[in-house]
């Protein structure tokens, strides 16, 4: 609605008679300023994980920027002119569109679970992501509509630490080959369709990501391929962090393991612990998810554990 009233005060204020409105969509957008990715940083990131395949969505820019160009020559001075403005940002917006869906599934992947570092330190939360993503991208591009509605599923188990415990077994290096790819243990989404206390697990999972991704209007997309047409979640650090103790906790769960299983997984992230430790004075983290653990093993997904 903001867009569209600054449409219509630009055109009033420059309003000339017998030339058409201007062409205005290419200057005029809907974002947030405060929250997204940088193209240079997300295709540095890409590159030093060795994810050549997604630099694919990255070839687009050079002709999008081309186009865009074209429109700040036009002056639309006539009806052709504002015609062909449109025409050139629909095809820069066709054009871009394989590089938005990267960089949201990008921003997804670092918010859902900001504070679980790998054991570099290092800022982005997986170790050997990089194939692991091609793959996901690219199954993206063909998926239909349905089977990519399966997403919420596929971050909601990468961003879990037992998830991050196996893939740490596993590679031995920075990246994934694609063998181990094929072995890693995803949740079957059929077993996200039973229901724990009244409450179906596909849902209750769907609404933790929701919260958890969708906190800038950078994310609507994403929302909006959830059936969420709604504005972003206000982010808060506490909410936040039970919810992701609550996916933890289901998907030790469904993984079948009990307290002992998770305590030694969780005792394998001494940074997360030292963070919690440095904050809270305790492991705060691997509290919350005992007492989830609890929560739905007694068949209750809604009630806050409190320490």
């Amino acid at each position: 609605m903001a867009v569209e009233l600054a449409k219509v005060a630009l055109w009033l204020h420059t309003f000339t008679v017998g030339a058409p409105l201007s062409f205005l969509d290419h200057h005029l957008r809907c974002g947030d300023s405060l929250f997204g990715e940088w193209v240079g940083l997300v295709s540095k990131e890409l590159h030093q994980m060795g994810a050549l395949f997604m630099q694919n969505a990255l070839a687009g820019m050079s002709a999008a920027t081309s186009m865009m160009n074209d429109i700040s020559e036009l002056s639309d001075a006539d009806i052709a002119e504002v015609t062909q403005s449109k025409y050139l940002f629909e095809s820069v917006a066709k054009t871009l569109k394989p590089l938005h869906q990267l960089l949201d599934f990008w921003h997804a992947l670092r918010w859902l679970s900001p504070q679980k570092f790998n054991h570099n330190g290092k800022h982005f939360p997986r170790k050997g992501l990089a194939p692991l993503l091609s793959y996901y991208y690219f199954r993206c591009q063909t998926l239909s509509k349905s089977m990519l509605l399966l997403h919420r599923y596929f971050l909601a188990n990468l961003n879990t630490f037992v998830m991050d415990f196996v893939i740490h077994q596993k590679v031995q290096s920075t990246h994934i080959n694609w063998y181990i790819l094929e072995q890693l243990p995803f949740i079957s989404p059929d077993v996200f369709e039973p229901k724990i206390g009244g409450q179906k697990i596909a849902d209750f999972i769907r609404e933790q990501v929701l919260h958890l991704t969708y906190t800038a209007v950078d994310m609507r997309p994403f929302a909006i391929d959830m059936g969420y047409n709604g504005e972003p979640f206000i982010w808060d650090s506490d909410d936040r962090r039970h919810r992701m103790a609550r996916l933890d906790a289901l998907f030790f769960h469904l993984y079948q393991l009990d307290k002992n299983d998770a305590s030694y997984i969780l005792e394998q992230f001494p940074i997360v612990r030292a963070n919690d430790e440095k904050i809270f004075g305790h492991y705060l983290t691997s509290k919350l998810i005992w007492g989830y653990m609890n929560a739905i093993e007694a068949g209750d997904l809604e009630s806050v554990v409190q320490f």
